[in-house]
Parts: C-alpha cells; sequence; structure tokens
C-alpha cells in the first residue's frame, strides 16, 4: 500500500513534468504590489490604482488608473479583452478592453444589492462570479448585471468571519474554485452547486493548470493534482519570490523589483 502511493506521487511528478528544466529567457524591471499574465502572454503589473500592459509582441506599454476607486484589489486577464478589475474598497468593477479602454461604465456590486464582496472572478459566459463574504454564498451575474445563479449558504463549511484572510475566485472548465487563506479551497459546478473542500490552506492566489492546483509557498510552486489528491513541488530559482505565475509553459517569478521569465523545459 505505501510502495503504491510511493509509485503514484512519482508516476504523477514525471506526467505532470514537475522537474522542469528551468531555462533563462530575460528580465523585466517591475515596481508592483503583484502582477498578471494573460493567454497572449502581455504582462499585466499593478501598483496601487495603476495598471500598466506590457505587450509581448510589440513591447509597447498601456495604462488605465482610476484614481476614485482606491487600489486595485484584483485582476482577472483570463480574457484579454475583458479584463476585470475589482476595488474591494469601493465595491466596484470595471471591464478593460485590449488596449486598456473601458467597456461598459463602471459596476457598483452595491447596486446590485451584494455590499460585502471580497472576491470577484471573470466567467467564461461572459458574466462574472463574486463571492459576498456576509451572504457566505457565491453568485453568477450575468452580462446585464442579472443575477442568475446563487450558491447555498456556505456557513458549514467557511467560518463566517473570515476577517482579512485572502480570497481568491476562478472559473476553470465549468468549475468555480473559490479559495480563502487558512480554510481551503471550495469546489463548485458552473451553476454554483457545492461540490466538496480541498485542504489547500496556505494558498493565496492560486492558478488551475490542467489537472492540478498551483500556489505559492515559502519560495515553492505547489501542485495539488485533483485526480489523485497528491501534492508535489518545484523549488524557485531564486530567494524571496513574491508571486509565481505559469502561462503558456512559462514561469514568471515577481521578487521585490524584478519579474523573471523562464522557459520551462519538459513541463507538459
Amino acid at each position: 500500500m505505501i510502495f503504491t502511493a510511493f509509485l503514484s506521487i512519482i508516476l504523477n511528478s514525471i506526467i505532470f513534468g514537475l522537474h522542469p528544466e528551468l531555462i533563462p529567457e530575460k528580465k523585466i524591471p517591475a515596481q508592483a504590489d503583484f502582477f498578471a499574465v494573460g493567454p497572449l502572454e502581455n504582462i499585466y503589473l499593478i501598483k496601487g490604482s495603476q495598471l500598466q500592459k506590457l505587450e509581448h509582441k510589440s513591447n509597447k506599454t498601456r495604462n488605465y488608473s482610476n484614481l476614485s476607486f482606491g487600489k486595485i484589489t484584483s485582476v482577472d486577464v483570463s480574457n484579454p479583452f475583458k479584463i476585470l478589475i475589482f476595488y474591494k474598497d469601493f465595491n466596484k468593477i470595471v471591464f478593460l478592453d485590449n488596449n486598456l479602454s473601458l467597456v461598459a461604465s463602471p459596476v457598483s456590486l452595491d447596486d446590485l444589492g451584494y455590499y460585502h464582496v471580497s472576491a470577484i472572478g471573470s466567467s467564461n459566459n461572459g458574466g462574472f462570479w463574486l463571492f459576498d463574504q456576509s451572504l457566505n454564498q457565491i453568485i453568477y451575474v450575468d452580462q446585464e448585471l442579472n443575477t442568475v445563479h446563487k450558491s447555498s449558504t456556505l456557513t458549514d463549511v467557511i467560518s463566517q468571519d473570515t476577517g482579512d484572510e485572502t480570497a481568491f475566485m476562478q472559473e476553470k472548465k465549468d468549475y468555480i474554485y473559490l479559495g480563502i487563506k487558512n480554510q481551503g479551497i471550495l469546489l463548485f459546478d458552473i451553476y454554483g452547486t457545492y461540490f466538496k473542500a480541498l485542504p489547500i490552506k496556505k494558498a493565496g492566489k492560486f492558478q488551475i493548470i490542467n489537472d492540478h492546483i498551483s500556489y505559492l509557498n515559502d519560495d515553492n510552486l505547489y501542485f495539488y493534482n485533483l485526480d489523485n489528491y497528491n501534492e508535489t513541488h518545484i523549488k524557485m530559482p531564486k530567494a524571496g519570490v513574491k508571486q509565481a505565475v505559469i502561462e503558456n509553459r512559462k514561469l514568471y517569478i515577481q521578487s521585490e523589483s524584478v519579474i523573471y521569465i523562464y522557459q520551462l523545459k519538459n513541463f507538459k
């Protein structure tokens, strides 16, 4: 039994390519609170209320800022033509196009009846998901700002007093993942129906890569297998990493003032 479990972990590491060769590609000066990388390999730097886009092919930069909404809490760039920016302190969101121009008027979540939103994520269906901390529910809002789906109240699986704990959500392959640091990651179907909780309590931001949840902790990038629940990790090539993102077989890591980009050879 022990040998079988050990063999499963080894095979999982080989198949998923968790011992890739890291080939340095370039480094970019980046004074940012955090960053994001889109499917077109554009890099988005967030500093306070400022969003700067570094275009991969042209090396052009574009900027967006709205000082009246305060600091940017999160940015979802999964759709590079409809970028979602969330301002938690003012409970507002905006949508930007590929040129960082407004797609529509800013959305007040207060006006929709959601007053304590702590996480937002884009949906492939065109709307967005939100987690309202006071209601303890995830909610899907469509493009016309109609509430379409709501989860059941999550009191039994989430502590209602989450305080200032980091919350993060992402839709991927018809599932919604809601992570609350120090509590775990909850999995829902596309209708908001609660499925199960995953015991990943050290994750703040995370990524869904193939059938794995990836998250950074103590200069290690962890991969939690959603099929067999095994966890493996790779050591970061730099110390003091603030954030790590994988996109198109490249690893982007942020130190205090630089983003390093590595090609991932033998990574599947």
